[in-house]
């Protein structure tokens, strides 16, 4: 349980940090995957991690999960509800594309446009909770994943 909450405080550290597509800068910029990154390397359980380039709208144009087959080269797919430490990722468009720390389901830390990085209720956001896109899932649950950096 230690790690997990070295994991939760690591991601703390972010919070206020303005959102910045693809930076790991403290208090300058950070993005939801290198908060993911910055937080388990923070919390001294992985070193260092080159993230693939990636343009901040692949996720409108592509099938492919590639932040989530990312994710899942260091973390597992578990089938219960998130607990301090997992990350959580949301199906955005039409891959999932969005992760958050948890730090007690449903608060989470994420980093997002407009918002920065920031502590939320995953089920009180109805980003996060409800697909908003045109689409014909628009008003149901969000697609959501829950990934386990311990096996």
């Amino acid at each position: 349980m230690d790690e997990r909450r070295a994991v939760v405080e690591a991601a703390r550290k972010w919070i206020g940090t303005p959102y910045h597509h693809n930076a790991m800068v403290p208090h300058a910029g950070i993005d939801c995957a290198t908060l993911l990154v910055a937080s388990f390397k923070g919390a001294g359980l992985i070193g260092d991690i080159q993230l693939p380039l990636y343009s901040p709208q692949w996720h409108l144009h592509r099938d492919e999960d590639k932040y989530l087959d990312f994710i899942k080269r260091f973390c597992v797919e578990v089938e219960r509800p998130p607990i301090i430490g997992d990350i959580v990722v949301w199906k955005f468009h039409r891959c999932f594309s969005h992760g958050a720390i948890v730090v007690d389901w449903p608060t989470v830390i994420h980093a997002f446009i407009g918002s920065g990085c920031m502590e939320d209720d995953a089920v009180k956001n109805r980003m996060l909770a409800t697909v908003s896109e045109r689409t014909p899932l628009q008003g149901q649950p969000r697609p959501m994943k829950t990934l386990s950096f311990w096996r």
